[in-house]
């Protein structure tokens, strides 16, 4: 067989592999619903690949293709390398292997039990079940190197092994010992903390109903750790842990967990509530004590609108743009924002070199509307996506917070909602949102980009500010693109259209015009502006990744399933020729 990419497909779909188009050099999907879209007919398959000819492979991992994927990967810049995490577990059974362009390898299985998906099941260790995807020989990166099956192990030399049962539950090894931070600046010392959503957790354990053999006892273990799953939004491994330990006591019997069958069916009632969608409603724990404010909030909102007033009038009498600033009491308030954007804040912040808790919260708003985008609405059926523009003097650490996100969009596998850090034309960002309709885009130095529009003279760039005035409105509607000679009509369903940009001021008030300023432009951003003042260095800084409870909180947002509003669903089902929207 040669290396024509449409006769692999063919031949993938030929051994009832489900697979779909990627973009050629990268792992984004070329299709509307990505790994939904996977498929066997050959006949689907033969029309995208005449449409795509470069177009790499991707299979879709899980029940419908029967593999399970275990990803190793060879990360030289983060010096994260599988293969030395493994080292010291049993060997893996003879299967189905292919190398990967970065010195990993993907080792294919079949099981009848499947394995949870798992982000960094140990460092540099990944599984790769339902709704992921992997890409398959001959695919190739962005430098031209392929993917390629090792000899005696590709699909048609060797069969699929049984998955094997110590990549299931794995005991990490305790980190080392690291030096102790630096104590946080007062201003971002957060209210979140996971004791204490463990610990509602867990008082909530104690009193739900328990499990009695012949009362339905299964499905009360189910709903349970549904509870713990959706309501409290623990990851599976602190949701198994508190039914161990506070939930199985109370059940009669409890199980015996000492019996691996037992172990293994109490086990898999976690992995199976991710998967439900609760049909009762849980708002009554998901807010804890800590989220509400201990302060007069409409006082200081009141003294924040005079600011204002006063402000803008000193503006007009100059006939000049004036910053109106936020008083220590209400940025001491936003700062602090509880949950999971609150843990995420807080683990910036004691990362950075210079504190900008400002910057922080601008960049994580965009990064967690985009994550939640197309999932969640208000009462109004308003949307989460978010134009933030952080504004702060040079060397004062406007990049912090942006490199953050990326690394944590990595590690939690979701960085696929990333789009790129420049414009080249308002075509390409309809592109882009075709292929990921839920993106954010992070943007260093805005304000150059801005005035860049203006001043292009190739026409490309004109329409950018338009189009994303455009899309911020159209977040619950269905976006019609431009109408081409050439290519398709673009059609965005829900597109959650995000950016946050980080400038200078001087540099993003010479891009603002007056027009601008009445146009609407600038009343869809957010603009967060630190002022003058150069916080202090600190001496030790801190590398350290997210924590593993917050990687595993952004992960399941990345995963979860949430059943659209029918009013919703049956008005765009009309659009969509029946298919429902994601």
């Amino acid at each position: 067989m040669n290396n024509h990419l449409i006769e692999w497909a063919l031949y993938y779909a030929s051994i009832s592999w489900h697979i779909f188009p990627i973009v050629s050099g990268e792992k984004r999907p070329l299709t509307e619903h990505g790994v939904k879209d996977a498929t066997t007919n050959e006949s689907e398959i033969q029309t995208w690949w005449t449409k795509y000819p470069n177009a790499n492979i991707a299979v879709a991992c899980g029940k419908e293709s029967g593999v399970y994927v275990i990803d190793i990967d060879v990360d030289k810049e983060k010096g994260g390398n599988g293969w030395k995490s493994l080292e010291g577990l049993p060997s893996m059974p003879k299967t189905i292997v292919q190398n990967t362009p970065r010195g990993g390898s993907h080792l294919f299985f079949k099981t009848d039990d499947p394995p949870v998906n798992k982000n960094s099941l140990l460092k540099g260790v990944d599984i790769r079940g339902d709704g992921y995807y992997v890409l398959l020989a001959p695919s190739e990166n962005g430098t031209g190197v392929k993917y390629s099956w090792i000899d005696g192990q590709s699909p048609s030399e060797c069969e699929l092994a049984e998955y094997p049962d110590f990549m299931r539950n794995i005991v990490k090894p305790a980190l080392p010992t690291k030096p102790a931070l630096p104590p946080p600046v007062e201003v971002f010392d957060r209210r979140y903390s996971i004791n204490e959503d463990l610990a509602r957790a867990a008082a909530y354990l104690h009193e739900c109903d328990s499990a009695v053999q012949g009362e339905g006892g299964h499905d009360r273990l189910l709903w349970a750790a549904v509870a713990m799953i959706h309501k409290f939004r623990l990851s599976e491994n602190d949701a198994y842990g508190l039914l161990v330990n506070c939930y199985n006591p109370r059940c009669d019997p409890p199980w015996d967990l000492s019996v691996p069958a037992e172990e293994k069916d109490f086990r898999r009632k976690v992995s199976e509530a991710r998967k439900l969608i609760p049909r009762e409603s849980f708002d009554d724990f998901l807010d804890s004590p800590e989220d509400a404010a201990n302060i007069d909030i409409e006082r200081i909102m009141a003294n924040h609108r005079k600011r204002q007033e006063d402000t803008v009038q000193a503006a007009k009498q100059v006939h000049s743009f004036g910053w109106v600033g936020t008083d220590s009491e209400l940025q001491k308030y936003l700062t602090k924002p509880t949950g999971l954007l609150g843990g995420i804040c807080a683990w910036i912040n004691s990362t950075a070199y210079r504190s900008q808790p400002m910057l922080t919260l601008a960049c994580s708003l965009a990064f967690f509307g985009t994550l939640i985008g197309r999932r969640v609405c208000g009462e109004d059926d308003v949307r989460t996506n978010l134009y933030c523009i952080g504004v702060a003097p040079s060397s004062a650490g406007k990049n912090h917070a942006m490199n953050k996100i990326r690394q944590l969009a990595y590690d939690a596998g979701c960085d696929d909602r990333l789009g790129g850090s420049k414009f080249a034309s308002d075509s390409a960002i309809e592109k882009r949102l075709s292929e990921n309709p839920a993106t954010l885009f992070l943007i260093d130095e805005i304000g150059h980009m801005l005035t860049s529009f203006k001043t292009d003279r190739t026409g490309n760039k004109s329409g950018i500010v338009a189009l994303l005035m455009e899309l911020y409105s159209m977040a619950n509607q269905v976006y019609k693109g431009k109408e081409y000679a050439t290519q398709d009509q673009r059609t965005l369903v829900q597109p959650c259209c995000s950016l946050y940009g980080v400038s200078e001021p001087d540099r993003l008030m010479q891009s603002i015009s007056s027009n601008e300023l009445t146009d609407g432009w600038i009343a869809r951003c957010l603009i967060f502006n630190v002022g003058s003042d150069m916080p202090d260095g600190r001496e030790v800084v801190s590398s350290l990744p997210a924590p593993q409870d917050i990687i595993d909180r952004v992960a399941n947002w990345e995963t979860k399933i949430i059943q659209p509003l029918p009013s919703k669903l049956s008005h765009f089902m009309k659009i969509k020729n029946g298919k429902a929207i994601s």
